[in-house]
């Protein structure tokens, strides 16, 4: 499949998860036993490649045929799936809508069929507009809110049985858990699991699908247990049954501001530590989704709303939730702070951007604080227990002009710390214990 095919299915996904408004009192389509002939086998040599052999989806094309379709199409006018399904480049690579409009209402009578519609007497119209006066029948008693819960927050033996998130896991993680955003404290992100290889990876087939809310975010899941927490937009928090996608409890934060790009989630104790775009942190019950605290990171540039995002998964040491701020273009810069996991409360912060009058503060050519900017924490970071050490990875500063050229200034470099380093921090009090600048 093409890149551009791709990039048509991820546009149609887009539109089939987003508000859609019911056709009512329409009649229901009707097609023929001959249609369906046709429609499988030009199903087959056309779409088969994509969406599967046997309409289950494949890679970013969604299934058409099962719960996906039912959510997606079910109540909805059949002129808007033959409008997509026209939109589409058939294989061997084509131009979208080259198969002619009987072929398009041949393959569209073979998925309604595969649906669960009865075929009979009356040709399916291959026209458009004919085909917008259809409805796709819903199924009794079904509900197709993909918000609905579809089981009752703590009334699902999986949450009932979820066991607290030790620190003692979190060191030494069970290998059928995934429990931190790089599986360990030392961010390997490699599962020691060795029954699927190299062998038998091309094996692997599609075992469930849960429909998301489309937008900006790419958070890794953790799974604890068999329960699968995901954080996905907007500002939404997820816990599903890792073995087929049933949504267990669901917590929707409403942010002050716009949802914005993030990264994932943190576990520890009964609590699941989630990271908004409004700059607050939030502690959840891992059993029940209620919310436990609330802490709103302050700015250090209050006037500079939109320059802060929490991007990265918080990083729980012992008592403690870690959370880096990207600060794009935002004066005096990124931070790093910890909450307390019991209270809530801000315990320490240490500044990306060196201050003047203190350690390196020297380091940026002279510039007033307001001047300096960048060393944003785009990632989540990393624990060494032994030596009670956390390690970041500070970005680069955002306006290089003043830097360029060092000022003739004894005692002052234009080295812009702690920009382009990693950072180690007691994890205790946030104090830097050593810095590496990997590119001046």
């Amino acid at each position: 499949m093409t890149l551009i095919r791709r990039a048509g299915f991820v546009w149609v996904l887009i539109l089939v998860l987003g508000p859609w408004q019911s056709v009512s009192e329409a009649e229901a389509p009707s097609f023929t036993r001959d249609q369906v002939t046709e429609g499988r086998a030009a199903y087959r040599e056309h779409c088969a490649s994509c969406h599967g052999p046997r309409l289950e989806g494949l890679h970013l094309s969604p299934p058409l045929v099962g719960p996906r379709f039912d959510v997606s199409w079910r109540g909805k006018s059949a002129g808007i799936l033959a409008f997509h399904l026209r939109r589409m480049p058939p294989e061997p690579l084509a131009t979208p809508g080259s198969l002619g409009d009987e072929t398009y209402a041949n393959i569209l009578a073979y998925i309604l069929m595969s649906n669960g519609l009865e075929s009979g007497d009356e040709v399916l119209p291959s026209d458009l507009d004919a085909l917008a006066d259809l409805t796709i029948p819903e199924l009794e008693g079904v509900q197709y809110d993909p918000d609905a819960p579809v089981v009752a927050p703590g009334q699902s033996e999986l949450l009932n049985n979820l066991s607290a998130v030790t620190d003692e896991m979190l060191r030494n993680p069970s290998p059928d858990d995934w429990l931190q955003n790089g599986r360990t404290y030392d961010g390997q992100s490699f599962s020691p699991l060795k029954v699927i290889n190299r062998e038998n990876v091309s094996e692997l087939t599609l075992a469930w699908r849960a429909p998301l809310r489309n937008g900006n975010s790419m958070p890794m899941p953790l799974v604890h247990q068999g329960v699968m927490f995901l954080h996905t937009f907007p500002d939404t928090v997820l816990a599903l049954d890792a073995t087929n996608g049933m949504v267990l409890w669901r917590y929707q934060y409403k942010p002050s501001s716009g949802s914005s790009q993030k990264m994932g989630l943190a576990l520890h104790g009964d609590k699941v530590l989630v990271p908004t775009s409004d700059l607050h942190v939030l502690a959840l019950n891992a059993k029940t989704g209620e919310l436990i605290w609330d802490h709103e990171i302050s700015r250090a540039s209050p006037g500079a709303r939109g320059g802060y995002n929490l991007r990265s998964a918080p990083l729980v040491v012992g008592d403690k939730v870690i959370q880096g701020v990207t600060a794009s273009f935002v004066p005096k810069g990124g931070f790093i702070l910890a909450i307390d996991i019991n209270s809530g409360e801000e315990l320490w912060r240490f500044n990306t951007i060196a201050r003047p009058g203190e350690p390196y503060g020297n380091s940026w050519n002279d510039l007033p604080l307001e001047k300096r900017s960048g060393g944003s924490v785009w990632h989540q970071g990393t624990y060494d227990a032994e030596l009670n050490l956390i390690y970041f990875g500070i970005a680069p500063t955002y306006d290089t002009g003043p830097l360029l050229h060092s000022v003739d200034k004894e005692g002052i470099n234009n080295d812009a710390l702690y920009t382009n380093c990693t950072v180690a921090l007691n994890a205790d009090t946030g104090e830097l214990v050593w810095h590496y600048q990997h590119m001046a």
